[in-house]
């Protein structure tokens, strides 16, 4: 095994794909299986990323209409109060006509 590992190939030199079919199938099966996996790996790396870039567009659009949503009942708030405004002014103004007569 140490003279695998530094890089001896005597070892294998005698080994041949013909003679170990099985051997060479099960290897071959190995790496494909190696390959599928760290492509899914990558996959779901990916797509998770996406994941997060698409929920921090979500909540920046969510942001922007709790926004709108403030603005719009703070102009909903000015638009009664200018209503109220209006009527006091209007029947103010029906005394005054009612006043001159």
């Amino acid at each position: 095994m140490y003279t695998f590992l530094t890089g001896d190939s005597s070892a294998l030199s005698n080994w041949l794909y013909l003679d170990n079919q099985a051997i060479w199938f099960k290897f071959l099966t190995l790496e494909i299986e190696v390959i599928y996996y760290y492509a899914n790996v990558d996959r779901t790396r990916i797509s998770n990323s996406k994941i997060d870039k698409l929920e921090k567009k979500i909540d920046n659009v969510d942001g922007k209409i709790d926004k709108v949503e403030g603005k719009v009942d703070t102009i909903e708030e000015k638009n009664n109060t200018i209503d109220a405004t209006l009527q006091q002014l209007l029947k103010e103004i029906r005394e005054l006509k009612e006043n001159k007569k």
